[in-house]
């Protein structure tokens, strides 16, 4: 729903907020002690989110990416889930299914924003 010229800016953002938690747990492990980091899905990826980022910087450190995802009615393989990531498996060490939660669907808000936008000519 949102213009093709704010993917690239999103997308900074992301992978801003990705460098600043990996520096971050970096500074944690520092010190000899652990750090855990509870974040969404796209932050814990393994190929490109904060565990890569924190590997560069601290590859003695180990780590492990555990994502959190909501079985999808009728998808009962695990492996079928990477296709959620744009990847042949998903990008994560460990998975932990959880039951999906009922809940009002995020993108109608940004889709009834949108209508608003277009109406008053943004």
């Amino acid at each position: 729903m949102l213009p093709d010229a704010a993917l690239p800016g999103m997308v900074r953002v992301q992978r801003g907020r990705d460098a600043v938690m990996a520096a971050t747990l970096a500074q944690g492990l520092a010190g000899g002690k652990g750090a855990v980091l509870i974040a969404g899905a796209g932050h814990v990826r393994r190929d490109r989110g904060v565990p890569a980022l924190l590997a560069d910087r601290t590859p003695e450190a180990r780590i492990l990416s555990l994502a959190f995802l909501e079985v999808r009615p009728g998808e009962t393989d695990p492996a079928s889930y990477g296709a959620l990531f744009d990847s042949a498996a998903v990008p994560f060490d460990a998975v932990w299914f959880t039951p999906r939660a009922e809940r009002e669907d995020p993108c109608e808000d940004l889709r009834q924003h949108m209508e608003k936008k277009k109406e008053m000519g943004n």
